[in-house]
Formats: structure tokens, sequence, C-alpha cells
């Protein structure tokens, strides 16, 4: 509201608004009341909106917002942070107790039913039948009713070796080194912070084609659609397998240094200031 204010009274200032994820249905008369002046004062107050991913434009775009002041400017990662460590992978590896040998299949993210984790542990269980060496890990903390419901999951397949649910580590980087496919089997997303960081670490990933998945993953790494087709993931997990064993050169951080680096994430919003300016 204080945007409204500047306008209304004619400051000589740009206004920029901010779109940070999906547009989500608000829960109460108030949230309600402010979410639509914003849909409704889109139109008159921000000369500029960025958003952080091209589905989250168009989330808000079909509930009314103005379509040509927004600016898609994915997010960049930090490099630096997010690199391939093979000291990293040692340790984490361990920590967990996996062999050397094993095959590592991970999602990173909070729980939340939109996340489709019980069709991982489906998936999870058939992949494991097929090859034996994989084991699957999934790393966040979130809704406590829904752990429990995957735990109790876990159990009644008889995962209980095989699926781990552990909490988010303040070392994300040493989670993804020590993985070899992390993977999104999300029923909806904007920008997936989670595959961006797996890529720097030059990580393999699968992902439902969902959001703006199609956009950062590159060839070598895999979508599989709808969501919820377990076949489809189990196929995608092993195609992948197959690339990793046959040794082909992957350029997944490669990919995350051109399209997605913090570098680039400046540059874009200088550029957009700039002409905002003049």
């Amino acid at each position: 509201f204080l945007t409204i204010f500047f306008r209304l009274f004619k400051f000589n200032i740009k206004i920029i608004w901010g779109i940070r994820g999906l547009y989500n249905p608000p829960k109460g008369l108030f949230n309600n009341i402010i979410i639509h002046s914003n849909l409704v004062f889109s139109k008159i107050i921000p000369d500029l909106i960025i958003a952080n991913s091209k589905e989250g434009k168009d989330s808000f775009v079909r509930k009314g917002m103005q379509q040509n002041k927004i600016k898609v400017i994915w997010n960049g990662v930090d490099t630096k942070e997010f690199n391939s460590n093979l000291n990293f992978r040692k340790f984490y590896r361990n920590k967990m107790k996996y062999g050397n040998d094993q095959i590592i299949i991970g999602m990173v993210g909070r729980l939340h039913i939109d996340k489709n984790i019980d069709g991982f542990i489906s998936a999870a269980k058939k992949t494991f039948e097929i090859n034996s060496k994989c084991r699957f890990l999934i790393v966040g903390d979130g809704d406590v009713h829904l752990k429990n419901e995957l735990n109790q999951m876990i159990l009644d397949l008889n995962l209980n070796d095989i699926v781990k649910i552990v909490p988010p580590s303040d070392e994300i980087s040493k989670v993804y080194n020590g993985m070899d496919i992390i993977t999104s089997v999300s029923k909806t997303e904007g920008l997936q912070n989670s595959l961006l960081e797996a890529m720097a670490c030059n990580k393999y990933c699968v992902a439902s084609d969902v959001g703006d998945s199609k956009f950062i993953l590159n060839e070598k790494s895999l979508l599989f659609s709808p969501y919820n087709d377990v076949d489809a993931l189990i196929k995608s997990w092993l195609k992948v397998i197959e690339l990793m064993n046959s040794r082909v050169i992957y350029e997944g951080r490669n990919h995350i240094l051109k399209n997605f680096s913090i570098d680039l994430l400046v540059k874009k919003h200088e550029h957009c200031f700039q002409n905002l300016t003049n």
C-alpha cells in the first residue's frame, strides 16, 4: 500500500513489484481483499513487475494481473557454494551409511501434498525391485501429519532400509553431492531451486513436466508427464542410470553457469532498471 501512496501523490519515482511464486487462492476475507486489490492496482501502480518464473507470471495473468508489465527473470544459483565436490560426496554417503556402489535417488524440499511424495515412494519400491542398488532419500520438513503418513507408507511397503526421510540440512551442497539423481515429482511448481542447485553440483535430474522445469533441465536430464505417472518416473530413472553407467559427458553445471548464474541474474535486473529509468 505504500506504493499506492507514492503513485497517488505523483512522486517522481519508478515502482517495481515482485512475484515470487504461483498464485494461490487466498484464505480469509483480509487476504482476499489484499490479493484482489493487488490484481486491480497492478494496472495502474507498478511500472514493472518482476516474476521469478514463467509459470508464476502466467498464474497471475490468468487472474487479471497486467501482462505487459511483467518481466520474467529466473533465480540465480551461487555456483561457488553449489559445486561438484568429491569430498562432500564421500562425507555425506559415509554419514548416511551408503555404499560406494549404491545409486542414491533423492528429492529435496518441503513436505507438502503438492510434492507428490507418495508417488516417489511408490516408484521407489518398483525401481528397487528392478535394480537393488538403488536407495531413496527424501530431504525436507513440513506437514507433520503428512510426514507420519509417509513414514507409515514406507513401513507398509517394507522399505525401511530402502527409503529414508531426513530433516533439511544447513549444508545442502553436501546432500546434493551425496546423491546421484535428484528428482521432483511435484503437481505444481514455479521455478524449482532444488533442480538449479543440484545441476550446479553437476547432478542428473528427473522432474515432472510442470512449471518452468522444461526451461531448467538440459538434454541429459529428463522430464516425465503427467506428474503422477509412476511408470514414466521409473522409466526416466532407469534411463538416467543407463547414462551414468555409459559415462557420457554430463554438462549440467555448464548449463547452470550459462543460464542461471548470480551474475546473469544481476545483469538482467540492471538491464530492466536501466530501461525503466531511461
